[in-house]
């Protein structure tokens, strides 16, 4: 009986434990890629409120108003809010519906290319025309990583400026929703609505507020509460403080700055918050950098710890040295302007102006002046004039000229008056002529005020002459 030995065969070697460790990190990249790039964002940066007007039932004429009024009010005192921050729940809810939709856009993409693909068999092609194969099945891919995702995947960001938005035509509300008010936030695509109603029954008056989140799916704050028309003002603050706290996200302050000098500015965090007593609310709690100037006095900056209700912070600034800047020209003798105020000849001291200010040097027979004189410096200046280049003998001449042809105008705007008044002479021995003789003499010393004023400015043009003449002899 023949022995069979079985044939011996090659033993592959096994992979080293490196190569296998990096073929798996590869792998894992990849999906980590490819999943990151089918994460859904958060497709909004901001935070968007709306103020609808209230539902007025059973108003008074006299009350009609506060159905709009109300929520006026509440939308300015609430204004300077300029940031939100969302709660685990907001951030939850939306990374929810930035989920939803996404894969509502990806099944709505794939059911469509399943559509074209179907039409393509039914008229009798395999189905794969344009690629259509490889699209259904990139959408279907699509699909699957977005229903693998959770809510927690979708990143969302923790504060968002908040925006109010206005209503149709520039109107600061939105119209009162006709259906559920979550509906109409959703529709005006607004993380939050604040709307109610407003009723009168026999003079008392039921107010009604909601703060509406589509993220949250329901209200958020909620308010009610029958009063008079006199405590109107109490539910107004009330309702304000509520809001404030929803609006912001999170504990706030109010930071009060009070400088002296009242004229100084004040800024917070390198922001310009106003001259004067500053009042900052709905300021989240934390370190703030408050810095205080004003011309003439030293700049002072300190830290602010807001970490109750209110932080209150009083700064005194102090006066700077007193100090003068020495002007000086050659040669001496030139005016001095200070942003077109005269101050004097030079040489003279003047004080600072506090801020940048023009300064204008002008001497007669020399070109002028100008620079800038900048807050903070403290001189000497001394500015060497340049002698205008001019013709002494023809200055001479162009005045002499000026003075002969202004006389000469005015010798010959004597034959006006001269005219009139002779024959206004004439006209006064006819005694039915009265009217006329009175206009003529009219005319005639108007004629002569025209003439002095001529023969006025042929004096100015001879004190000009003389002027250049008596330079020219020197």
């Amino acid at each position: 009986m023949p022995i069979v030995l079985p044939c011996a065969r090659p033993r592959r070697s096994a992979p080293p434990a490196a190569a296998m460790a990096v073929a798996g990190l590869l792998v894992l990249a990849q999906t980590s890629l490819a999943a990151a790039d089918n994460v859904p964002a958060d497709p909004r940066g901001d935070w968007r409120v709306g103020f609808t007007e209230l539902r007025g039932v059973g108003l008074a004429p006299e009350n009609v108003y506060l159905s709009s009024a109300l929520p006026r009010l509440l939308r300015e005192r609430l204004a300077p809010i300029g940031q939100h921050t969302l709660s685990m729940a907001e951030r939850r809810g939306l990374a929810r519906q930035v989920l939803a939709e996404a894969r509502r856009t990806a099944y709505a993409d794939l059911a469509a290319q399943l559509r074209r693909r179907d039409g393509q068999v039914l008229a009798g092609g395999d189905g794969d025309g344009d690629g259509l194969a490889a699209q259904v099945a990139e959408r279907r891919a699509r699909l699957d990583d977005l229903q693998g995702l959770t809510w927690e995947d979708v990143e969302i960001a923790a504060r968002k400026p908040l925006v109010i938005v206005a209503g149709a035509d520039d109107r600061d509300l939105l119209p009162t929703p006709r259906y559920s008010p979550l509906r109409a936030a959703r529709e005006a695509d607004l993380d939050l609505l604040v709307t109610g109603r407003l009723e009168q029954v026999e003079g008392v008056l039921f107010v009604e507020l909601q703060a509406v989140s589509p993220a949250l799916g329901g209200a958020a704050e909620h308010y009610q509460d029958a009063l008079s028309r006199d405590g109107l003002a109490e539910a107004v603050g009330e309702l304000q403080q509520q809001l404030a706290r929803l609006f912001v996200g999170e504990p706030w302050g109010t930071i009060t700055v009070v400088p002296t000098p009242l004229e100084s500015a004040v800024y917070v965090d390198g922001e310009f918050a106003g001259h004067g007593r500053v009042e900052l609310p709905y300021r989240v709690l934390g370190r703030y950098t408050v810095r205080v100037t004003a011309p003439g006095h030293e700049t002072v900056q300190r830290a602010v710890a807001l970490a109750g209700a209110g932080a209150a912070v009083a700064v005194t600034l102090t006066p700077l040295p007193a100090r003068e800047v020495e002007v000086a020209t050659t040669p001496a003798g030139a005016a001095l302007y200070v942003d077109s105020k005269w101050i004097g000849t030079t040489p003279l001291r003047i004080a600072p102006p506090g801020q940048a200010a023009r300064l204008l040097l002008r001497l007669d027979g020399y070109h002028d002046a100008a620079l800038i004189l900048r807050d903070g410096e403290a001189g000497p200046i001394h500015v060497e004039l340049e002698a205008a280049q001019f013709d002494l003998v023809e200055r001479q001449e162009e005045m002499r000229n000026r003075f002969y042809d202004q006389f000469g105008t005015a010798l010959l705007s004597l034959a006006a008056p001269l005219a009139l008044f002779s024959v206004a002479g004439n006209v006064a021995q006819d005694a039915a002529a009265g009217g006329d003789r009175h206009l003529l003499f009219g005319g005639g010393i108007a004629a002569t005020a025209v003439t002095g004023a001529l023969l006025t400015r042929a004096l100015v043009s001879l004190g000009d002459y003389l002027a250049a003449a008596s330079r020219g002899a020197r």
